[in-house]
């Protein structure tokens, strides 16, 4: 600029996230493109065909990490926070000021309109977590406190200022921000804005004659004009003086000459009404501020809307404000809006990024979407024209901007902007440069690299020694750090191969270890020493003290050849020049400003790391080195600042070591093999170039100084913002109508000591008898034995005889039992036990009306006094058991869930009991009457017995997050036959790319499908099946089918490898009264298990959808047949257990269930007839997993809670922290708790638990397994009668 008046302001640093961009580079790259977003987003989003508006690529997601933020605050929080949070970080970086936060003052300005993320959770209340309360939800929402909650997040001291005006918002901001800096209140400061819909991808309703346009297109300044087009986005800049940016020489984009901002007031036709004279005003007052005449102004970036009046009063008040002055057709006119649609609040700063970024390219960019302009833009008149397409800048109009922007109520403001001249740096990549990559985690540096890769690919012709300053100075540094040495472009492939092996987490406390040079090290710091003079002078100027013959050998050209051989000659000579190599590297890295807090060394080493810390003076070295002794050891210092470790030992070398002879004789011993092998250590490597030692050092956690390494200071580079995980955060709002899932798992139960109850057992016939017997300890006399007879009658050793369908008898039993023993009693039903391999019997015994008959006059005499029996089966393990053994499994089930179809007022409870072998010989005795008890008394339904351990059912709220965008690409269909099966298909082809369909034995094949739809009915299922398929063939879907055939499992068909998901729809009869059918279900179930375990050694994450109509999970609960060997977790398969109706809507929720796939035998709450006690009804909503986030990678290894009391603790912090995981070790803090969080925790225990414990308890033991101990003493001092 020609002159300069002290009031200007600089924008060195800029952040953009709109539609279509997730970055500068990307909103730079479709500006110049000309690219019309609104309309591309339109075809990713055809279902919300013309109305969809600007919308962000993923817009829950949120580095919540990054910002120390728990998942629950996360959850809660405005979107449009969390994207100025991460826009505000990249934007500081951009700037290069992320790094002097703390020491210089910056100040925060920003906005945003009411929170839609609000809105959307008051209107929705009903539905929220029952752990929410609405005040919680408007603090994390409420704009007063927008721009403070963004300066405690990024650390910022300066000024923090929120404020909207509508559509003016963020030009408001930027105003008081340039006042700001001009009266000294900050040396900085950023202006942030965002506006994001929501929710967001459901677009928007408009209505005729409203403001906003019905075809979703947004036409500035055209005839056609249809209205605006609501956009979301998030944009931030970083402001300094601009003679504060020219002293820092920072890369300035553009530079702010001057502003001005009015208000209408009354002098238009309504409130809502732009006014002609006031956005004049403005402007003329703008040019005034700035002293710039209107004559000057090459472009102006209007606010164009694309409303015929809010367009058409703009370009009047822009003519107005600039005619005067300016000849016709001068000035070129534009609006972004028609690229990305209207931001509202953010939309100022979007256009000010825009012009901003076309002064520092110097280039013109086309107004699109105005293919006819208004008559008013185009006459003769006109001081504007439009700009058709990207060009230069024209060297004839000078590098001066108008922009223009209003808002709803009146809030007018202008500002002028004028690019900033700035000599370009040459293209410098001879020498190797050091590239510094860090992040949060590891996953973090390798985003990094990837988006430095892209970048690098895109701009060949730059600076290596800029890029980098710049990665050193305008980056935080991380603990997890990566480095690269390149040189040309050509480097980017070497770049791309950084993998996790590279990431090192850095520390800088480790201890520093030299060592003696190998003979590649020689050669190696024969090339260092070569391109580094300053190192090169430190060892010439050690060497001529040490050893002349040294001095003159490293003087020659050959060194690396004459030199090798002197060292092997002679020790001294080696030792030596280890000294001089060690002593003038670490004097060349403190001149770089690298502080060692501790050294290491092993042997003569040790002088030289004493010499460098001034242990020893050069002379007191030279004699240790020459003559392994030294004069007056006593004098030397008592004290050293810096920790100096020997010979791999922990402890310290202090002045009780360094004061005698005896240790400095100890060092010219045989030095240990691996004396670091005993504490973590950096050791320090001898490399071709001090970039690479430096950078290594740096890789550890040590800082060196930039402006004693670069030896000068660069600009910022426009490179890319730091590249944040996107995991995604939504508020946790409960599905109206939608299916409860809960998971069906087998939890050990530990039979808690007390009274054993007496035990009665109905024998089976014959044999199956006395192997019964067996399986009970004989030394037991509290169980009663009663056979099948058609006559009562008691023997001595606790054997009955009776009719078991009779009340009498039974009333028999118990009295006698009563008379022997003053105990309860329970019953326990064995006579499914035929300890046969064949399935035949165990289903004719199903079929046997006398067995149901006995079961209902039992349930009937156990009624009167609400009691439950068991039902008793034991399996054996043995193979050829496995249908008996599956079948087994089915009827326990069955019994549980469809008891009412056996005409019983209750379930019973079912224990099976699983077995290597029946051995009537050798008593195995694996059941006991205390096991019976606690089964009787215990809440549970269903348990089973393996290993000798018991174990009961249990049903929790499944962690299964649904994805409702899941695309699989081959879905195979087993069962298209069966109930609902073709509903099924039909939606299928909207779900996946390719269809693999099972038809049943006996269907037609394809040649015969035209006469058999000729010879059957349209409504024939096999007939339905064909006019299906003839349909996928005329639409273009991409199916095959597969014929079944006896004695051709299914896993043989080749058709279905590559599966990504297999649907099975099984049918289960209402009744178990068709026996053949039942077999068939079973083989059916053992042949979609082998296609599955076929299937996951191809594809490790398949998922298998098996939807029941019925309870037979019998071949589904073995969850050891899907464990996956290479990815170490059950990661491969997903079982649904579904309700009796399957509709269309409910499909695609049960697919979404599964876009995660994990071995879960996931149930509809709906099946479980009883449903669940409160208690664990309670916990359920407790635990309700909508939205919840994984758990963060913590230091600590994960560890499941162990007893039921951390279980229930750790599903109070999951409810708050909002995470699907938390370990019984996991530190409070380090989940981002905080004293609010910790506060309503403890609340929520003093609730379940009546304790009163405080917020200090939890501050003190900050783990679920601590405060659960406390817990547990509360409750236990309270139940002992003592108080606190």
């Amino acid at each position: 600029m020609d002159t300069v008046t002290g009031l200007e302001v600089a924008i060195v640093g800029m952040a953009a996230r709109v539609p279509g961009a997730n970055s500068l580079g990307e909103y730079w790259d479709n500006l110049l493109a000309g690219k019309d977003i609104l309309e591309m987003q339109k075809q990713c989003y055809p279902q919300q065909r013309g109305n969809l508006g600007g919308v962000l690529d993923n817009v829950h997601g949120f580095d919540a990490s990054f910002f120390d933020i728990a998942a629950r605050e996360a959850c809660l929080m405005d979107p449009q926070l969390r994207h100025s949070l991460e826009i505000s970080w990249q934007a500081l970086e951009d700037a290069g000021v992320i790094n002097q936060r703390s020491d210089v003052p910056i100040g925060v300005y920003a906005g945003a309109p009411t929170s839609a993320y609000l809105t959307h959770g008051v209107s929705n209340k009903d539905r929220l977590d029952s752990a929410i309360e609405i005040d919680e939800l408007i603090h994390h929402n409420a704009q007063e406190l927008f721009a403070s909650k963004l300066a405690y997040q990024l650390g910022l001291n300066g000024p923090a200022l929120s404020l909207t005006t509508g559509c003016s918002t963020s030009f408001v901001l930027l105003h008081y921000a340039c006042l700001a800096l001009n009266g000294g209140d900050c040396e900085a400061a950023l202006v942030v804005a965002s506006r994001i819909g929501y929710p967001h991808y459901e677009g928007y309703a408009s209505t005729p004659g409203g403001p906003l346009s019905p075809d979703g297109i947004c036409r500035p300044f055209a005839e056609q004009a249809t209205g605006m087009v609501p956009g979301s986005g998030s944009l931030a800049v970083v402001l300094k003086r601009y003679e504060d940016a020219l002293a820092d020489g920072d890369r300035i984009y553009s530079v702010i000459r001057g502003s001005a901002l009015n208000n209408d007031g009354r002098d238009k036709l309504g409130y809502a009404a732009p006014s002609v004279n006031g956005q004049a005003n403005v402007a003329v007052a703008a040019m005034l501020n700035a002293d710039v005449e209107a004559s000057e102004i090459a472009y102006v970036e209007a606010h164009g809307t694309g409303t015929k009046l809010g367009d058409g009063i703009e370009l009047r008040a822009l003519q107005q404000a600039y005619m005067p002055a300016v000849g016709s057709q001068t000035i070129t006119i534009g609006s972004v809006k028609g690229n990305i649609g209207h931001l509202d609040a953010a939309s100022g700063l979007a256009s000010l990024v825009k012009v901003s970024l076309m002064l520092h390219h110097r280039t013109l960019l086309p107004m699109i979407n105005c293919e006819e302009p208004l008559a008013q833009l185009t006459s003769p008149e006109s001081p504007f024209c439009i700009q058709r397409e990207a060009t230069s800048w024209p060297e004839s109009k000078p590098l001066i901007a108008g922009l223009n922007i209003f808002g709803i109520g009146g809030t007018n403001g202008h500002v002028v902007l004028q690019s900033h001249e700035s000599a370009p740096l040459r293209v410098s990549n001879a020498q190797k440069q050091v590239l510094f990559i860090s992040g949060k985690d590891p996953q973090a540096v390798l985003r990094n690299r990837d988006e430095l890769c892209a970048w690098l690919k895109s701009n060949p012709r730059y600076n290596a020694n800029q890029l980098s300053w710049t990665l050193y100075n305008c980056k935080v540094a991380m603990p997890y750090r990566a480095i690269m040495s390149i040189s040309s472009n050509n480097d980017v492939q070497v770049l791309k191969t950084i993998n996790k092996k590279d990431v090192i987490k850095a520390d800088g406390e480790q201890i520093v270890s030299i060592r003696t040079l190998s003979q590649t090290e020689i050669v190696a710091w024969q090339h260092l020493v070569e391109r580094d003079e300053a190192l090169s002078l430190l060892f010439k100027k050690h060497l001529s003290v040490l050893s002349p013959q040294l001095a003159t050998l490293c003087s020659s050209q050959s060194l690396s050849h004459e030199l090798r051989i002197k060292l092997d000659e002679s020790v001294q000579l080696t030792t030596q020049f280890n000294h001089a190599v060690w002593l003038s590297l670490l004097s060349r890295l403190s001149q770089l400003g690298i502080k060692f807090s501790k050294l290491h060394a092993s042997g003569a080493l040790f002088i030289t790391i004493a010499q460098w810390v001034g242990l020893l003076t050069p002379t007191q070295a030279l004699s240790l080195l020459k003559q392994h002794t030294i004069s007056d050891v006593a004098q030397l210092p008592a004290s050293c600042s810096t920790s100096l470790f020997y010979n791999g030992s922990n402890d310290v070398i202090t002045a009780n070591d360094w004061q005698t002879n005896t240790f400095w004789q100890t060092l010219f011993g045989k030095e240990p093999e691996d004396p670091l092998a005993k504490f973590e250590q950096c050791p320090l490597c001898i490399k071709t170039d001090i970039s690479l030692i430096v950078g290594e050092l740096w890789q550890h956690g040590f800082c060196f100084d930039s402006e004693r390494y670069f030896r000068q200071r660069f600009a910022p580079m426009s490179i890319p913002g730091y590249a944040f995980s996107k995991t995604s955060y939504k508020l946790p709002l409960h599905k109206h109508q939608s299916t409860q899932w809960l998971q069906q798992l087998w939890l050990k139960s530990d039979a808690e000591p007390q009274e054993n109850q007496q035990i009665i057992v109905l024998m089976p016939k014959g044999k199956a008898a006395r192997k019964m017997r067996s399986c009970f300890d004989p030394a037991d006399k509290a169980v009663w034995y009663v056979h099948t007879a058609s006559k009562f009658e008691a023997e001595n050793d606790n054997t009955f005889f009776a009719d078991l369908t009779q009340i009498e008898h039974l009333n028999s039993i118990e009295q006698h039992v009563k008379t022997c023993v003053k105990s309860s009693i329970t019953w326990v039903d064995a006579r499914l036990n035929l300890f046969e391999s064949k399935p035949e019997g165990l289903i004719n015994m199903m079929l046997d009306y006398g067995l149901r008959d006995s079961w209902q006059i039992l349930d009937k005499y156990l009624k009167k006094r609400a009691e439950q029996w068991e039902l008793l089966y034991i399996t054996q393990s043995h193979l050829s058991w496995k249908t008996s053994n599956q079948l087994g499994h089915c009827i326990l089930d069955y019994v549980t869930a469809q008891y009412q179809d056996l005409s019983l007022d209750a379930p019973p409870h079912t224990l099976l009991c699983e077995l290597e072998k029946v051995n009537v010989k050798r008593q195995a005795a694996p059941i006991s009457s205390s096991v019976l008890t606690h089964v009787s008394k215990s809440k549970a339904r269903q348990f089973k017995i393996m290993h000798k351990q018991l174990f009961r059912l249990s049903h929790t709220r499944s962690n299964l997050i649904g994805n409702t965008n899941i695309r699989f690409s081959k879905i195979s269909l087993l069962g298209i036959e069966r109930p609902n099966g073709v509903t099924v298909a039909s939606e299928l082809p909207a779900l996946c790319d390719q269809i693999v369909v099972i038809l049943p034995f006996g269907f037609p094949e394809k040649q015969s499908w035209s006469q058999w739809l000729q010879a059957h009915v349209e409504n024939n299922l096999y007939s339905q099946i064909i006019l299906l398929f003839d349909r996928w063939h005329q639409e273009g879907i991409e199916f095959t089918w597969h014929i079944r055939k006896h004695k051709q499992a299914l896993y043989k068909c080749s058709k279905l490898l590559g599966s990504d998901m297999c649907i099975n729809l099984i049918t289960t009869e209402s009744g178990i009264s068709q026996p053949e059918n039942l077999l068939e279900q079973q083989a059916l179930n053992e042949e979609f298990t082998q296609l599955l375990s076929k299937l996951a050694q191809c594809t490790p994450l398949l998922s298998a959808m098996v939807l029941l109509q019925g309870p037979c999970t019998a071949s589904l609960t073995n969850s050891a047949q899907w464990w996956h060997r290479g990815l170490d977790q059950y990661t491969f398969a997903s079982a649904v257990f579904a309700n009796h109706e399957l509709n269309v809507q409910a499909l695609s929720e049960y697919l979404s269930v599964l876009s995660q796939p994990v071995h879960q035998l996931l149930i509809d709450e709906a099946l479980l007839s009883e449903g669940l006690s409160n208690k664990l009804s309670e916990q359920s909503l407790q635990q309700e997993q909508q939205g919840y986030a994984a758990r963060p990678a913590l230091d600590i290894p994960y560890e499941a809670p162990k007893t039921t009391l951390e279980q229930q603790v750790t599903q109070v912090w999951q409810s708050y922290f909002y995470l699907s995981q938390i370990g019984r070790n996991d530190d409070f803090f380090m989940l981002h708790g905080h004293s609010l969080l910790a506060l309503k925790i403890i609340n929520r225990i003093n609730d379940m638990f009546a304790t009163k414990l405080t917020l200090q308890n939890i501050l003190e033991r900050p783990s679920i397994a601590k405060l659960s101990k406390l817990v547990l003493a509360h409750t236990s001092a309270k139940s002992d009668g003592v108080t606190s």
